[in-house]
């Protein structure tokens, strides 16, 4: 049955709203009632804020007998216009354009998409299970379902199936991650990392056979290796001396440390740090003494090498070719273009040439 009211409009429909809202409405500003801060400008961006975080559809039909129920109140309105809105009634008196075909349609627009799915493009893609034909391939997909119940798309968290990869990306999982040291709940499970990092919460493995507690699931499992009845053990062969090892080289690291007192003496000027291996001697000149002097500086950026002429002065072209020294201002002169340069022209041809007959003493007395 449908209520004595009717709503038509937006403006009818938001008299479902609860009076807080009403009042949010009137201010323009919808907050978040989950303390987290953000404001919306519609109601609709609110609901679809809220909904992460209760997971809850708060906007349900009204109607007797009709159980929908939406995430936000645009919805809502959509469900309510297409189900349980009055139609007039709709005369068919539109002829398909195929004499072979009988079909009426209610408008032009109806009748043609009618010809583009059925007249122009057949069904081509046939079930193999039941021999159904369909026109599109994703409609023989989710025909196929109903046949498997196998997804192509499932949610990693929920695992619920999808047909389209589409859909899978709007889905939005309810399911929560609650912190196991002071029971509170995240959306994601990135958050639950976050929270953790930030009021150093340490997740501890714990052995259900000696009580001992490690980091991680991989460091458990090789503790575990101990208490199996085939496991080897090497026990120190030292007088009261208790300690066994599952590992061989444990247990020479052992007695080169303790019983024989053989240390790994720091390699660093100055440091008289003595230690038991060489990893532990590499660990801490990495950790105490910083790094070597070929690693970067502060900064992280590598020191710039110096270039090979470093501390001489500019030279022209002409000047390094003839290898006659020129006076540095009129050698700035010849860099930097100066058409009219007062240089004693033969003065300079005469040692140019005394240079090269120089060289050319050298290179003969060389040979």
């Amino acid at each position: 049955m449908r209520p004595e009211k009717k709503y038509t409009s937006d403006s009818d429909l938001e008299s479902v709203f609860s009076n807080e809202e009403a009042k949010a409405a009137a201010v323009g500003k919808y907050v978040c009632k989950f303390g987290c801060g953000q404001t919306f400008k519609r109601m609709v961006y609110l609901d679809r804020h809220e909904f992460k975080h209760s997971g809850i559809r708060k906007h349900k039909c009204f109607h007797e007998g009709c159980s929908k129920t939406y995430t936000n109140s645009q919805h809502l309105k959509r469900h309510l216009k297409v189900f349980h809105e009055e139609k007039p009634e709709q005369i068919k008196n539109v002829n398909c354009r195929f004499d072979f075909c009988n079909k009426m349609f209610v408008s032009i627009d109806n009748m043609e998409r009618h010809i583009r799915e059925v007249h122009e493009n057949p069904k081509v893609y046939e079930c193999t299970q039941c021999g159904d034909k369909f026109t599109q391939r994703l409609k023989l997909r989710r025909h196929e379902v109903k046949h498997t119940g196998v997804y192509p798309y499932n949610c990693s968290i929920c695992s619920k199936g999808f047909v389209q990869e589409y859909f899978l990306t709007r889905h939005i999982c309810t399911k929560t991650y609650k912190c196991d040291q002071c029971d509170v709940t995240f959306a994601k499970w990135s958050e639950l990392i976050a929270h953790r990092k930030a009021l150093n919460h340490k997740t501890l493995h714990k052995c259900d056979q000696c009580s001992k507690e490690f980091k991680s699931q991989f460091f458990l499992d090789e503790h575990k290796n101990c208490h199996e009845d085939d496991k080897e053990v090497f026990k120190c062969t030292y007088e009261d001396c208790t300690r066994f090892y599952t590992y061989r080289r444990n247990l020479l690291q052992h007695i080169r440390n303790v019983h024989e007192g053989k240390k790994i003496q720091c390699t660093v000027e100055n440091c008289e740090m003595t230690l038991s291996n060489k990893r532990a001697l590499e660990h801490h000149i990495k950790v105490i003494h910083k790094k070597q002097n070929n690693d970067k500086p502060k900064g992280g950026k590598k020191e710039r090498a110096k270039r090979k002429d470093a501390g001489r002065r500019k030279q022209s072209t002409l000047s390094k070719l003839s290898g006659v020294f020129i006076e540095k201002e009129i050698d700035q002169m010849i860099m930097d273009g100066v058409a009219e340069v007062d240089i004693d022209l033969p003065a300079l041809e005469a040692e140019i040439s005394k240079s090269i007959e120089t060289l050319g003493n050298n290179s003969a007395e060389d040979q």
